[in-house]
């Protein structure tokens, strides 16, 4: 029998020079495959899981070396145009015909019907769920079962110069443990040359889907609102991450909370740090939007249990009427900050962050200013509204009709602290009926001046309500609006750090007298840098 031999790549988010994210796909496809088609995943060969960004030279170089005969490629908002430049011609490079599978949210097939013509180096690609879709291809491959449009779903391909793509199905693969059953990949990867010195932040998914319909989301491709959860053994699962020394762990779900045994997922994370020295901590979570007595019953835990010292809390928006045009649930922002004022007063030590999303439709000056003197005294998190392809205001013409959306291609983005993108430009929302281009310069200006890290704990303090009604007066503020607004415009989103820096260092001057000393001091030392 011979091998498939299976080079992995998807260059990685970046959190910081000591950590690399662990790019978890393959675990789910070898483990679906060891379950459902034991013969082919012994004939199946993973040679490398690549989590670096690499040229095109270099990734030619290693899929010459490894004799490689499959390319799979995990695609994300943060690496999907570097991977399409990876791949862009690199058929000819190569010594063999190497088959390339792309998957990952940002795999566009299913919306894009020309997607495969417009990256013809593609073989195949898959959306949505993906381990179906890549045991058919493999047995395509193989020679043993060919691809069809009536029996393969969440896949495209060609079939005699057309292009064909299957149908989409949702799949639970509820008794399936990708940590458990391809523990030798994890290890693998551990015991890489190239990882050593470094600590890896792994996305640990409990559950799958979504059941919410939020405008600017893209789970599950957005073809789908089920949801389940896997039924394993927690505790063996955990341990065996532990035991393996993975113990940074992003809690990924759509919605944790949102089932029953998050609970015992929370205290068997706290119970074997405890009993084992396992030094478990919690990266990052991503909280259910509505059960938030169990949310916090869950923090709660993980913050006794020396698990979670930097929380975020996702609003979006603190306007109900926002709330209600990106089609997200959420309890009021009152209740929601009842629940988090009452953390911060339990565990002063903890670092809490309310997430915002700037350029929803029905922000205007003034709620784009109220969101930020709301969410006080806690760090704002905020997120650009970029346009995701499967995401509803992505591929709902009429939602982008109603909302008047127009759109800039940026890089508004700064993962300068715990990710790093090797994107090109995105596609930003920059205008909807409630706001102008200008309106929307207006809260970056806000936005930058909020977030600067040199301004973070004179900002906790600071009276919001009296410095944006001084902002709006300032002799300086057209100007900054207007070179924010030139700098999208030629592309050069990099200059609005130091646009903003600026118009503080004005600002600071021209209101000497009526801002804080602190605040002003604050300014000029921070902005010295």
């Amino acid at each position: 029998m011979n091998k498939i031999k299976c080079y992995y790549y998807s260059p990685s988010v970046s959190w910081g020079s000591d950590s690399i994210f662990f790019s978890t796909p393959p675990l789910y496809l070898n483990s679906y495959l060891r379950v459902n088609y034991l013969e082919l995943a012994e004939q199946l060969e993973w040679q490398k899981m690549q989590f670096n960004t690499l040229s095109q030279d270099k990734l030619v170089e290693d899929l010459i070396k490894f004799d490689s005969d499959i390319l799979c490629v995990t695609s994300y908002i943060w690496n999907s145009s570097l991977i399409l430049d990876s791949i862009k011609g690199i058929k000819k490079l190569l010594k063999k015909d190497i088959k390339i599978i792309m998957g990952g949210p940002s795999t566009d097939v299913v919306r894009n019907k020309n997607f495969l013509s417009e990256h013809p180096d593609l073989d195949f690609a898959v959306y949505s769920q993906g381990e179906q879709a890549f045991a058919d291809i493999l047995q395509h491959i193989a020679g043993t079962k060919k691809l069809s449009v009536l029996t393969s779903k969440n896949v495209s391909w060609r079939d005699c110069n057309k292009i064909k793509v299957a149908d989409f199905m949702f799949y639970k693969l509820e008794k399936i443990s990708p940590y458990l059953i391809s523990k030798d990949l994890i290890e693998m990867v551990i015991n890489d040359p190239e990882y050593q010195g470094r600590e890896f932040v792994l996305p640990y998914e409990t559950s799958r889907g979504c059941p919410y319909n939020c405008s600017f989301c893209d789970w599950t491709s957005g073809l789908t609102h089920k949801t389940y959860f896997r039924k394993f053994d927690i505790e063996e699962e955990i341990d065996t991450l532990g035991r393996l020394g993975i113990t940074n762990i992003h809690m990924s779900d759509a919605n944790f909370g949102q089932h029953k045994q998050d609970v015992e997922i929370a205290k068997t994370f706290v119970k074997l740090k405890k009993e084992k020295n396992y030094n478990f901590k919690i990266e990052k979570t991503n909280f259910s939007k509505l059960l938030k007595d169990r949310v916090f019953d869950i923090v709660e835990i993980l913050i006794e249990g020396d698990l979670l010292q930097n929380i975020k809390f996702a609003v979006q928006d603190t306007n109900e009427k926002i709330l209600e045009n990106i089609e997200r649930p959420d309890i009021p922002y009152q209740d929601h900050r009842n629940y988090i004022d009452n953390i911060a007063k339990k565990y002063p030590d903890v670092d809490i962050g309310i997430e915002l999303i700037q350029g929803l439709p029905g922000q205007t000056r003034d709620t784009w200013e109220q969101n930020l003197i709301r969410i006080q005294p806690y760090k704002p998190v905020i997120y650009f509204w970029n346009i995701l392809p499967n995401s509803p205001a992505g591929y709902d013409s009429e939602y982008k009709k109603k909302m008047q959306i127009k759109t800039h291609l940026c890089n508004l983005i700064d993962y300068s602290d715990t990710e790093n993108t090797n994107s090109k430009k995105m596609e930003f929302v920059t205008s909807t009926y409630s706001y102008s281009f200008e309106d929307y310069c207006y809260f970056t200006l806000l936005t930058k001046i909020c977030t600067l890290p040199s301004l973070s704990e004179s900002h906790k303090h600071i009276d919001r309500v009296k410095l944006f009604e001084l902002i709006k007066i300032s002799n300086h503020l057209q100007n900054s609006i207007n070179s924010i607004k030139e700098s999208i415009e030629k592309g050069e989103e990099n200059k609005i750090n130091s646009i903003s820096i600026d118009f503080l260092k004005k600002f600071s001057k021209e209101f000497y007298n009526i801002l804080t000393k602190e605040y002003v001091i604050s300014i000029i030392t921070g902005t010295k840098k």
